[in-house]
């Protein structure tokens, strides 16, 4: 168990040297000083003087000794004996014949480098440490195994075995959740405990948990599913499980809580003790109340668009078909007027006359016509939003009353209006009552009309939109959004940041006072401008010119490079080359050479075996591309495919897609990677982590290859 978070590959690479060295990491470990040489040359026989010098060089090197001395590369053993003035001994295995030699001479190696044992003492240091990271981050157990490794050597500590530091790591982060778990279980009442055992059963007639089907996430941006997803968040208040504060307990802790709880079935969730059980469920449903209100935001932000973009559409559509009507006004009303200027000098006469040819009524038609058909931009583009009005009427009323708004100064009328909105049914509404401050010019006059007052649903469509316009701009923000929260609450105040400023100040190599930073910056920039002032008349890069608004910097732009010839060969040839295939097919032929796909296994998998369901390939590659290209899922859904339903594709998501699956397709595809003829060529390889692969070329240039698994700010790339 301590050791699953361990792949082969770090087994492999811990505590052990690779296939080759370079001539850096040679002159960094492998050279003897002239005390190292007179302790080494104090032994008797080439063969003890040997293998004490690689003991010596190995610990300096990797902080530990190997269990076999002569584990090493080869260039390692010439490299101490040419500066032992000696060849590579043939008895070398006669060193290792005698165990006690061994230790005496690990013993005097330790207390020569100064390097401590493993012991009580350094074990309760380093637990207190990776107890306290656990407290206060959310650092992974590979990244803590790695983090605790350079931190023992940093203090000359001998490296225990592999297993011994996994177990130890684990066992801190056990102990962790179980202080976290015992903390959130004694704030919870017991309608509260009720609650959350709730969320593990199945309602009649569905098939899934209440959980799950919380977990559930809207994907189209449409009405309906903005009313689902509302309802989704009144289903968790319905809860009452966000008034038990959790601030003063880890943020680490609770967000790894909240993440098993949103991807383990509930049916594994219902297995676990009641501490466990009741604290992973409260944390996900805190989780949950933040998501659901960014998956509202989202969905409104993208029906907003949509909306934004049909009426666009249909009022291109009514243009095109209002244009004849539009030439033939305004034609009839260009021969009116030529023929009224002909008669210039007689006014009378010449009202008559083109009031005799054209007739009255019709161009008192062609100018109603021409008037309405002829809009300015301002006012087009309020118009365009028309066709939604009958939409937004009905969804957003519990739009506003589910989701509670806060915003900037600026935005203070909008936010006025929201709140009128969210008064009292809009049946019984006083609309004359209602704030416009906030409305454009483009709609005061669809807003509002003298003779008819004002029109209610295109006051709502106003809202709407200014509403959508303000989310975006994050002017106006959910303040128990995950995503949509605002962008200054992060940050410390009070006696908060007073406790942490000195703390902050040394992380960030900053003094405590502000005023001496500030000053230096002022000097800088007054020296740079001076500076530029004076040669202002012989810049050839940037001139001032006078216009309307004052004196303007214009920069002059970079004159661009010719491209070589033999750039052009390259990209020719490279063009040539890359196959004309697309992102999924090219996917799905990776994964047909290298079965990366079955990698990814159900999490609840307890034999840890790949899945024996050949649709589970198609279904995975899917949703890989979709991550990857940063799209939603129903961009690859397809009905006919049983494979490539939304339903499957957001099953396989859920609970396939997860940093230990990727990392071990990342591993199936390294494996591949090296095996092909042109790595090798390149170099011997390096594996940095198993979600990290990098290949070194002869020449010291690096390459990367990656599979990462996606958050609210990163997709799975390759």
């Amino acid at each position: 168990m301590p050791l699953l978070f361990l792949s082969d590959t770090d087994l492999e690479r811990y505590a052990t040297f690779p296939k080759t060295l370079n001539a850096e990491e040679l002159n960094r470990h492998f050279v003897l000083g002239p005390q190292d040489l007179a302790l080494v040359l104090e032994r008797r026989r080439d063969y003890n003087r040997l293998g004490f010098a690689v003991q010596l060089c190995t610990l300096r090197a990797l902080g530990t000794f190997l269990e076999s001395p002569f584990e090493v590369p080869d260039v390692v053993l010439r490299t101490l004996a040419r500066q032992m003035g000696m060849g590579v001994p043939r008895d070398l295995k006669r060193y290792a014949r005698r165990e006690m030699t061994l230790y005496e001479h690990q013993k005097l190696i330790l207390d020569y480098l100064g390097y401590g044992m493993f012991d009580k003492f350094e074990t309760f240091r380093i637990t207190r440490w990776m107890y306290r990271k656990f407290l206060v981050g959310d650092a992974r157990p590979l990244e803590l195994f790695e983090e605790a490794i350079i931190k023992l050597r940093d203090r000359k500590v001998a490296l225990p075995a592999a297993s011994t530091l996994a177990r130890l790591v684990v066992r801190v982060r056990e102990r962790a959740s179980q202080k976290a778990e015992l903390a959130i279980s004694r704030r919870l009442s017991p309608e509260q405990v009720l609650s959350l055992e709730s969320l593990l059963l199945v309602p009649e007639g569905e098939r899934k948990s209440n959980l799950d089907l919380l977990r559930r996430a809207p994907v189209r941006p449409s009405a309906p599913s903005l009313i689902t997803a509302l309802e989704r968040i009144e289903k968790l208040r319905a809860l009452k499980l966000d008034g038990v504060d959790l601030s003063d307990l880890p943020y680490g802790r609770i967000k790894m809580m909240s993440r098993q709880g949103m991807t383990v079935w509930a049916y594994t969730i219902s297995q676990w003790g009641p501490l466990k059980r009741h604290a992973t469920l409260l944390a996900t449903v805190q989780h949950l109340l933040g998501r659901s209100l960014s998956d509202v935001l989202d969905v409104f932000e993208r029906l907003m668009h949509q909306l934004g973009l049909n009426g666009h559409y249909r009022w291109q559509k009514e243009r095109l078909r209002n244009l004849k009507d539009l030439d033939e006004s305004a034609g009839l009303l260009g021969k009116a007027m030529k023929l009224l200027l002909e008669y210039t000098k007689k006014r009378p006469i010449a009202r008559d006359k083109v009031l005799e040819q054209f007739g009255e009524a019709k161009l008192k038609e062609a100018v109603l016509q021409v008037e309405k058909l002829t809009t300015g931009a301002d006012v087009r583009d309020s118009e365009v939003w028309l066709s939604a009005q009958n939409s937004v009427w009905n969804f957003f009323s519990r739009f506003i009353k589910v989701v509670a708004f806060e915003g900037t100064p600026v935005n203070a009328g909008l936010l006025e209006a929201v709140t009128f909105l969210q008064s009292e049914s809009w049946r019984v509404l006083d609309w004359e009552k209602a704030p416009r401050g906030f409305v454009p010019r483009s709609w005061k006059t669809l807003v509002y009309d003298k003779s008819t007052g004002l029109n209610a649903k295109t006051y709502v469509l106003c809202v709407a939109q200014q509403l959508y316009l303000a989310l975006k701009a994050r002017a106006v923000y959910a303040p128990l959004s995950l995503r949509h929260q605002n962008p200054r609450a992060g940050l410390l105040e009070g006696e908060v940041w007073e406790a942490k400023r000195v703390e902050v100040a040394r992380n960030l190599n900053m003094p405590l006072q502000a005023k001496p930073e500030l000053e230096r910056l002022e000097t800088a920039l007054d020296g740079q401008y001076l500076q530029t002032l004076a040669t202002l008349s012989t810049n050839t890069v940037l001139k001032m010119e006078k216009t309307s608004s004052g004196l303007q910097p214009i920069l002059t732009p970079l004159e661009a490079l010719e491209t070589s010839l033999s750039l052009r060969h390259l990209q020719t040839e490279v063009t040539r080359r890359m196959p004309k295939i697309d992102l999924s097919e090219l996917v799905l032929e990776v994964n047909a050479y290298t079965g990366f796909a079955r990698e990814f296994i159900v999490l609840n998998d307890r034999k840890n075996a790949p899945t024996e369901d050949p649709d589970l390939e198609l279904s995975v590659c899917a949703v890989l591309v979709a991550q990857a290209c940063n799209i939603s899922l129903s961009s690859v859904v397809k009905p006919d495919v049983p494979a490539l339903t939304l339903k499957r594709l957001m099953h396989v998501q859920q609970n396939y897609i997860r940093n230990d699956t990727l990392m071990r397709a990342n591993a199936k595809l390294v494996e591949a990677h090296a095996g092909l003829p042109i790595v090798r060529h390149w170099g011997q390889g390096e594996a940095d982590r198993p979600a990290r692969c990098r290949f070194v070329q002869d020449s010291g240039q690096c390459g990367w290859f990656e599979i990462r698994s996606s958050s609210p700010k990163s997709a799975p790339r390759t």
